[in-house]
């Protein structure tokens, strides 16, 4: 008997990269790469790139926009990329340690610190940054862009989890994940004072993984926090409670 065996066939990259990354960040990187695809066909589209400065205006984050009532912008800069470097170096480290983390927590616990982290380097930018601009052209104020808060805050969450892990550093210098990411934030405390002349927005980089950080360590968990108080309470009057049985328990003489 005979049984038909049919040819191999070697998978592409794409449908590599689609079974091989989790739901949480290949959607991340789906996004990212669709609205990085719009924003070229909106540049090439608008002959002065007056469309294209509307885009990164209103939806990447500007500060007198966000404290003046835009605070989606607290989300949306996160999908929007400067160039083809920017985009792949972000989506490449997204890649390489949101997918140990997402598949180490749970798709929904993932994308929850993805997002804290985020929203976290955005209102960081908005509360150190200069988010005074001169009164007469209030929309010129500097605008961020891009997910590096959020991954950056994903890379201190790997450094934390698996600090004996040995990554390569410029994918070539072994190294401990603990010690990469001290040599991170030294470099970004480094650029913090020159971020506006570098086009390095260090203080979004800082504020991602800041907030990463609190989260991690349950800074700000107030829902435990209450739950343990009202758990304190409720020990402590059932003990009470206890005590008065207890005494009535005693035989009288």
């Amino acid at each position: 008997m005979e049984y038909y065996r049919p040819p191999y066939r070697s998978r592409g990259p794409i449908s590599t990269f689609f079974s091989n990354t989790p739901d949480g960040c290949r959607g991340l990187i789906v996004a990212c790469v669709a609205v990085f695809g719009l924003q070229w066909v909106v540049w090439l589209g608008s002959s002065e790139g007056d469309m294209y400065e509307l885009l990164l205006r209103y939806f990447g984050l500007n500060a007198y926009l966000f404290v003046h009532g835009c605070l989606y912008q607290a989300v949306t800069y996160l999908f929007l990329h400067g160039d083809i470097w920017h985009i792949g170096f972000n989506m490449l480290t997204l890649w390489m340690f949101g997918c140990e983390m997402e598949r180490f927590w749970g798709t929904r616990r993932f994308l929850r610190y993805y997002a804290v982290c985020g929203v976290g380097a955005a209102l960081a930018t908005v509360a150190i940054g200069p988010f005074s601009p001169p009164p007469l052209v209030p929309l010129s104020a500097p605008k961020t862009i891009g997910a590096s808060g959020a991954i950056l805050g994903v890379v201190l969450a790997y450094g934390l989890t698996f600090p004996e892990r040995i990554i390569l550093f410029n994918f070539f210098i072994p190294m401990r994940a603990k010690y990469f990411l001290i040599v991170i934030i030294a470099m970004q405390v480094l650029f913090f004072r020159s971020y506006m002349a570098s086009g390095v927005a260090a203080i979004a980089h800082l504020g991602g993984m800041l907030f990463g950080y609190l989260y991690l360590k349950r800074v700000w968990r107030v829902r435990a926090l209450l739950e343990e108080i009202r758990w304190r309470l409720r020990r402590r009057r059932f003990r009470l409670i206890g005590r008065g049985r207890d005494r009535d328990s005693y035989p009288f003489h």
